[in-house]
C-alpha cells in the first residue's frame, strides 16, 4: 500500500487529535495545581498527549504501524477529480439513466373513473358509508382520503 505525504506525517484522526490536546490540558492543568512525583508524571503525560494532539504523531502507532488518519482519508476524498475525468467517472451513471424519465406521482383523476372503479377504491381505503355515495360524494370522499 503507497502512503501519501500526509499520511507519513500524521497517524492519528482529527477527532482524535481534539481528544488528546484536551486530555493533555487537563492533566497538565492537575499537575501544575499540586507539586508532587506524582503530579509530575501526570504533567509529562499531558504534555505528550498535547503533543500527540498538536502535531498529529503517535509514537506507539508508529511503533504498531497503526494509522487512523489514513481510515478516514480513504473514505472521504480531499479534491475533486481533475475536469478531464469528471465525464469519464459521470459516463456510467449517466449511460444507466439514459431513456429513463422520472415522473412525479400524480393523485389519481376520480373525476375520470366509473363509479364502480370509485366504489372499490373507497372499499380499498375503508371508507364508512360508501354503499349509499353517489358518484359525485365518491369522488369527494376519496379526494379527502388522499
Amino acid at each position: 500500500m503507497k502512503k501519501s505525504k500526509d499520511s507519513a506525517k500524521t497517524n492519528v484522526n482529527n477527532c482524535e487529535r481534539k481528544g488528546s490536546v484536551l486530555a493533555g490540558g487537563f492533566l497538565l492543568i492537575y499537575a501544575l495545581k499540586k507539586f508532587s512525583l506524582k503530579s509530575f508524571v501526570y504533567g509529562a503525560i499531558g504534555a505528550a498527549f498535547i503533543h500527540r494532539g498538536l502535531t498529529g504523531k503517535c509514537p506507539l502507532y508508529t511503533a504498531l504501524d497503526l494509522s487512523t488518519a489514513e481510515t478516514v482519508r480513504e473514505k472521504v476524498p480531499a479534491v475533486s477529480p481533475p475536469a478531464g475525468k469528471r465525464s469519464q467517472l459521470a459516463a456510467p451513471v449517466k449511460s444507466r439513466l439514459a431513456g429513463k424519465t422520472v415522473k412525479k406521482k400524480k393523485t389519481p383523476a376520480f373525476d375520470d373513473w366509473t363509479k364502480e372503479q370509485l366504489y372499490r377504491k373507497a372499499q380499498e381505503l375503508d371508507i364508512p358509508g360508501r354503499s349509499r355515495m353517489s358518484k359525485a360524494e365518491l369522488v369527494k370522499a376519496l379526494k379527502k382520503a388522499k
